[in-house]
């Protein structure tokens, strides 16, 4: 990994997660000149449920990343198990896959190196814009670029850099993985609630199971350690007990706080956000994933418009943000009303006792947090005229 200090570049991206990587990606195959800076070494695990809707697997080829090159797990039933044990199931229409983040990001990283795309391992912390901007670094770099965008996730030094909203708000909830070994269904997704959160259960790739859960603060503090947590809380639902008993942990747990699901703006004249940094959706699906890939995707083809001087950067954003709410919104506000509801154990109780009666209600709540395929006609016609 390196840069050309002397070179201008049309975009630097803060981020080398899925909509970092997937942006760096796609702008490369558009012809622009991408840096990417990426605080970690690559790759790392991260908390992530790690299962991908099918809906953006045509962007992901369109980019050079097929999942079956990688071990995916195709999934194609999702599972949700009440407090009680008591389950509903409803088969994913469009279905998915499981693939670590691990393996996901490596082979997205290896695939933008291929295209040309320079990588720092750094962290961007200010950013000051006119016609251009220019990005300092934690260990003092200064780049130039005519299109910053934040891809740095959940929360970042830049985001409080750039003093945006969220930043001040307090944030209830924190987010646990691991992975594990033995017997599980490789084609399901199972969703555990408890007291506090719930916990998500699938397979990714090298027979590896994914268990991963969201839990209230204030609730994981009255125990403060996770063996004593998962066994007391976790496990007082029976469905999860029952299947963590023939599951073996295989990895340290990962850890992730201060998770923020509220409203974040889209752009600013310092920079445009995606996957995580622009807005996030309950993992009550696990579709967190493919909403980062997506927004990639919807931001690129206005970025693509703003270098080439067709759009003002305050039209590049204002569009994007219009997009994005058009494309998330309605399932953002889905997700919440579910998150809701689960949380309330007397209605949540009602609802496992009433929807199996009612199963076209489950479908629509299911199908309600996923999105369209991605359609791909302009990239492969801009694709086309760039290679």
């Amino acid at each position: 990994m390196g840069i050309d200090r002397t070179k201008m570049y049309d975009v630097v991206i803060a981020g080398a997660g899925l909509a970092g990587l997937t942006a760096a990606l796609h702008l490369r195959k558009q012809g622009w000149e991408v840096l990417c800076v990426e605080r970690d070494a690559l790759p790392r695990h991260k908390v992530c449920g790690e299962y991908v809707s099918n809906e953006i697997r045509e962007y992901l080829y369109f980019l050079g990343f097929n999942p079956k090159k990688y071990g995916c797990v195709e999934v194609e039933q999702f599972r949700m198990y009440g407090q009680s044990g008591k389950s509903l199931s409803h088969n994913l229409k469009m279905g998915g896959f499981g693939l670590s983040r691990y393996t996901m990001d490596q082979a997205l990283f290896e695939i933008a190196l291929d295209a040309g795309v320079d990588f720092i391992r750094d962290e961007v912390t200010a950013v000051t814009t006119t016609d251009q901007s220019v990005i300092q670094t934690l260990s003092g770099v200064t780049v130039s670029c005519k299109l910053f965008i934040s891809a740095a996730g959940k929360r970042s030094k830049i985001d409080k850099a750039l003093s945006r909203e969220f930043m001040q708000n307090r944030t209830h909830w924190m987010g646990v993985k691991a992975h594990y070994t033995g017997q599980w269904n490789p084609k399901e997704v199972a969703l555990y609630q408890f007291d506090g959160g719930y916990c998500g259960i699938s397979n990714v790739e090298d027979d590896r199971v994914n268990v991963c859960y969201l839990v209230r603060t204030d609730e994981f503090k009255k125990y403060g350690d996770f063996d004593e947590f998962e066994n007391k809380v976790i496990c007082a639902n029976p469905a999860f007990n029952m299947a963590i008993d023939q599951l073996e942990r295989v990895m340290e747990r990962k850890v992730i706080s201060q998770i923020y699901f509220g409203k974040k703006e889209k752009g600013s004249q310092q920079a445009s956000y995606l996957g995580d940094a622009a807005g996030m959706i309950y993992p009550l699906a696990g579709n967190g994933m493919a909403m980062a890939i997506h927004s990639s995707k919807l931001f690129c083809h206005f970025a693509d418009e703003f270098l080439r001087g067709e759009k003002t950067r305050m039209e590049m954003n204002a569009s994007y943000a219009k997009k994005w709410d058009m494309v998330f919104q309605a399932r953002i506000t889905r997700s919440r009303l579910i998150q809701s509801l689960m949380s309330q154990k007397v209605l949540s109780k009602l609802a496992m006792n009433t929807l199996p009666y009612f199963p076209w209600i489950l479908s629509r709540i299911i199908e309600g947090t996923h999105g369209d395929t991605v359609r791909l006609e302009n990239e492969k016609a801009t694709y086309e005229k760039t290679t």
